[in-house]
């Protein structure tokens, strides 16, 4: 398109009034989006949230590990000495001892000190003595002995004893603390009513403790097979002894354990040795009950 300028050659008037504001414009274009701002400061530690509920029980644990003796802790120190107990009963009145020998006969006797005696006439039947004395008596001596079969079956008591009970052949217990406790073969409490490979506690003034490698010994049955050796009779691999175990086996155990009698006898038994590869023979006026091989217990 073709203008043309013109200038004006007339002089310029006054400015005329402001005019009116305009209508407001459109709105811009968005801006690029602004730089990260810095850190702001640290905020005021908040209160405590409640405590949450409880969650769902885990699966079980795995099985620790059993001690054993190379990893127990050093024995401790001995305890000081217990006060002195009080005194035991009196015992049993003892029984009356065999009457003695008689002496050699006596000289003659005198007269006033100078005339000897001469022999007199035998004299008359003396009358009868008094009754004997009976197990009711104030001079019974009761003793109460175990007896071991070595097999696993349970002996009868000797002739002339009552039997009290039946139970299995206990040897000596062996604590963690590295101390042992054995009983007398001979005594009642080597005779255990019912069998545990933990047959005992140890107890303090506040607490008693039972410890894994605890362990006990008990009589083996001594009938082996004739042509078998003992370490192809008796089991060599370990048996498990848990009746709460599906594998338990308690009774295969049992089959290797000695039975024993608790007797009660009216009269002291002793065992006599000899020292040789000979039985001994029982003293005069003592009855034997039976013989076999000489035991020392540690």
């Amino acid at each position: 398109n073709l203008f043309k300028a013109v200038v004006s050659t007339q002089s310029t008037g006054e400015a005329g009034m402001p005019g009116n504001a305009g209508m407001p414009g459109r709105d811009g274009v968005n801006g690029r989006k602004g730089y990260p701002g810095n850190p702001g400061p640290t905020g005021v530690d908040g209160k405590r949230g409640a405590n949450g509920e409880p969650g769902a029980q885990g699966p079980p644990g795995l099985a620790g590990y059993s001690p054993t003796r190379a990893n127990a802790g050093p024995p401790g120190y001995p305890g000081k000495k217990g006060p002195r107990g009080d005194r035991g009963l009196t015992g049993y009145t003892g029984a009356p001892g065999f009457e003695g020998e008689c002496g050699d006969i006596g000289p003659p006797g005198t007269i006033d000190g100078d005339i000897s005696a001469l022999a007199g006439a035998p004299g008359d039947p003396g009358q009868a003595g008094a009754k004997g004395k009976t197990l009711d008596s104030e001079y019974s001596q009761i003793q109460v002995y175990a007896f071991h079969s070595q097999t696993n079956t349970h002996m009868a008591c000797p002739s002339g004893m009552l039997e009290i009970r039946r139970g299995f052949s206990f040897l000596y217990f062996d604590s963690s603390t590295g101390t042992g406790h054995g009983v007398p073969l001979s005594r009642e409490g080597s005779c255990l009513s019912s069998f545990s490979i933990q047959p005992m506690l140890e107890c303090t003034t506040k607490y008693c403790e039972v410890k894994g490698d605890d362990s006990s010994l008990w009589m083996p049955v001594g009938d082996i097979p004739e042509g078998s050796a003992a370490g192809m009779y008796y089991p060599s691999d370990e048996l498990i002894v848990d009746e709460s175990d599906p594998n338990d086996q308690t009774e295969t155990v049992l089959k290797y354990i000695s039975r024993c009698t608790v007797c009660e006898s009216p009269s002291v038994v002793f065992a006599i040795h000899s020292f040789t590869n000979i039985d001994p023979s029982c003293p005069d006026k003592w009855e034997e009950l039976w013989s076999g091989f000489s035991l020392i217990m540690g």
